[in-house]
Order: structure tokens, then C-alpha cells, then sequence
């Protein structure tokens, strides 16, 4: 077991929602949060608009160098805070996602909301 900003993994451990890239079409965007509740989300607003993404929530702003590889050969969407951490994230691990992956964007929360579930909270309280 390693740690990782004072916290303990588990072996072998991989990023929320990793397991929905076994049932994914190739060209289905792989897109990756800070943290799972930004997955739930993005991926609820994914399935609303119709977007054809698989929505992983990595542990906050960790990033292990090999769940790089599940992400070889994807369209990946690099979709942390809009902020100097999620800047900051999306910088160090785009290096060796980019090295595997098809292709690689940053998605940034829509609505100027700094994550994914402030942006959700806003369209929903907008509809109702």
C-alpha cells in the first residue's frame, strides 16, 4: 500500500467509475473529475444532453501514473475544478495520458461554476 497526501490506497486501487470502460464504445469520450461527486455530476448532465461519455472520478487530485493505462487509444477529456488546483491537476497528468491516449482536451464546468456539481446545481435550480 502506498499514501498519497496523508491518505492510505488500497493495491491496485483505480479511479471511480473505471469499470464502465469494459462496456464503452470506442468512440465514447473518456472524461476524468476531481473526486466522485463531480463524476455523478458530469455524468448526469453527460446523459441529459446527450453525450456519449464514460465520467471517471479520480480521488481528488490524484493521478497514478498506471491507470494511464486504461485510458490508451480514447478521446479523453481532461475535466477538473476551474481553478489553480484543477489547473495544477490537469497539468500533471496530462504529460502521460497524453502519451497513450487518441487525443486529449480540457473540459472546463459550464455556467462560471469552479466544478462539475456547483454547474449541475445551477441547471437544476434554473429549471425549476
Amino acid at each position: 500500500q502506498g499514501t498519497r497526501r496523508g491518505r492510505r490506497r488500497a493495491e491496485g486501487a483505480r479511479p471511480r467509475g473505471a469499470e464502465r470502460l469494459r462496456d464503452a464504445g470506442g468512440g465514447s469520450v473518456v472524461a476524468i473529475t476531481e473526486g466522485a461527486v463531480d463524476a455523478l455530476a458530469l455524468r448526469a448532465a453527460c446523459e441529459r444532453d446527450g453525450c456519449d461519455a464514460v465520467i471517471l472520478g479520480a480521488p481528488g487530485t490524484t493521478w497514478e501514473a498506471p491507470w494511464c493505462a486504461l485510458l490508451a487509444g480514447r478521446d479523453v477529456a481532461l475535466a477538473a475544478d476551474d481553478d489553480a488546483a484543477g489547473d495544477d491537476f490537469v497539468a500533471r497528468m496530462a504529460p502521460g495520458i497524453q502519451r497513450v491516449a487518441r487525443s486529449v482536451q480540457r473540459w472546463r464546468p459550464t455556467g462560471g461554476a469552479n466544478d462539475w456539481s456547483e454547474a449541475w446545481q445551477r441547471t437544476t435550480d434554473a429549471g425549476q
